[in-house]
């Protein structure tokens, strides 16, 4: 989510409005069948560039290709996570930026990755990769790597709070070439154990904005009466 400069600090998500498919298709004003067998977003353009993730296709380095002229800003995993075997390869002969890491589950692993040049943006997840102390330390990692720092995140309300908070703490990037803010992914599906177990409304989105929660802890205040309705 991007940072803007305000007494309210605000964040703007990453993929504000947008309708994941799960068929083949393109960016265009609609989507429309392909067969290159990759995922695409479409969303409100005025708020954001548009970002794809990519699954199981056979033509990656083409479909980043297409992507790129069609002002796609980058591409999240589009091979296995396991290992994340053969990206530092396709990094350097693709022509979009090349995002993933949402599975890296300890410092030593963002490390290894940074190291072998996987990424052009790393993702970790502060649910997986060992929490907010983890997943700052594995930012200082990318900001000394020259590599973005983008928090994964799709889950409920207490990880979402958590990683809204972490990207407050994230390493300055609009120092680094092409950057201007700092962004972090914002889930648009219904989502009621975000949306529904908290007081008030602390995750709104506005203008593909989200001002950073203030109460004590990660933000906000858990309606447990609406919490023991998922209860099992």
């Amino acid at each position: 989510m991007r940072f803007a400069r305000h007494r309210t600090r605000r964040l703007r998500s990453a993929t504000p409005q947008y309708r994941e498919s799960t068929e083949d298709c393109t960016y265009r004003d609609q989507p429309r069948s392909r067969g290159d067998g990759y995922t695409a977003w479409t969303f409100d353009p005025d708020l954001s560039r548009p970002r794809v993730d990519i699954r199981q296709t056979h033509h990656r380095r083409g479909a980043a290709r297409e992507l790129r002229e069609l002002g796609f800003e980058w591409l999240e995993e589009p091979l296995p996570q396991s290992g994340y075997v053969g990206y530092p390869e396709l990094r350097s002969n693709m022509d979009l930026p090349l995002g993933g890491g949402e599975t890296l589950t300890t410092r030593h692993a963002g490390h290894e990755s940074l190291q072998r040049g996987c990424f052009d943006i790393i993702q970790p997840d502060m649910s997986i990769c060992g929490g907010i102390a983890e997943c700052l330390f594995i930012g200082e990692l990318a900001r000394v790597s020259a590599v973005r720092g983008i928090p994964h995140c799709w889950a409920g309300a207490i990880t979402f709070a958590a990683t809204l908070q972490l990207c407050a703490l994230l390493p300055e990037v609009r120092r680094m070439d092409g950057v201007d803010s700092a962004l972090v992914e914002y889930d648009v599906t219904e989502n009621p154990f975000r949306d529904s177990v908290v007081v008030g409304d602390p995750f709104a989105l506005r203008d593909g904005c989200i001002a950073l929660p203030t109460l004590p802890g990660l933000g906000v205040e858990i309606d447990e009466q609406a919490l023991r309705r998922y209860a099992v």
